[in-house]
């Protein structure tokens, strides 16, 4: 069974190799992986109790971003 690693906020750098590692909703939106508007859109959608890979929150922001506006 895989076990999940969670960094804590001193290692909150986010890097394209760790993208099994799961980061909070805070530690991306301080990143400086994410330019604002990423983070903005981040912050809206993520939740503040649960932790994503960097995969995730690269998916959760290209849907967001190709979704029709009406």
């Amino acid at each position: 069974m895989a076990t999940k690693k969670v960094v804590n906020a001193s290692e909150a750098s986010i890097t394209e190799g760790s993208a099994q590692t799961q980061y909070t909703k805070g530690q991306f939106v301080t990143s400086n992986r994410f330019s604002t508007l990423e983070k903005d859109v981040l912050a809206g959608l993520m939740q503040e109790d649960k932790t994503y890979t960097l995969e995730q929150a690269n998916k959760m922001l290209a849907q967001f971003l190709t979704k029709e506006a009406f």
